[in-house]
């Protein structure tokens, strides 16, 4: 059998498997997080925390973008930097403070 045969059947039964169907992309997945307490979907598996805050603002959580952001890690929260990434999953715990708050 030629190298070029071989690589037909393959060709063919990769699209006959689904291996590159581009006509049915794989749903979207997203990731719903918690800040200050409310729900925000993610549609990213990873982000930064400006990227976190910005998603946050844009479906109506009450912060700003200069707020801090920290996760909650075992027993306590970890500050998140602007530029710090965050590798997503549901329920995650975030929140989010004024900058000058002590609470």
């Amino acid at each position: 059998m030629s190298t070029d045969h071989q690589h037909d059947i393959v060709e063919e039964t990769q699209y006959a498997h689904g291996g590159r169907d581009h006509d049915h992309p794989k749903p979207e997945k997203t990731y719903v997080i918690q800040v200050n307490t409310q729900n925000v979907t993610m549609q990213q598996h990873k982000a930064t925390g400006a990227e976190i805050k910005a998603a946050a603002i844009t479906q109506g959580v009450a912060i700003e973008p200069g707020f801090v952001l920290s996760v909650m890690h075992g027993d306590r929260y970890d500050i998140v930097g602007n530029d710090d990434e965050v590798t997503l999953h549901k329920g995650l715990d975030f929140i989010a403070t004024a900058a000058d708050d002590n609470s």
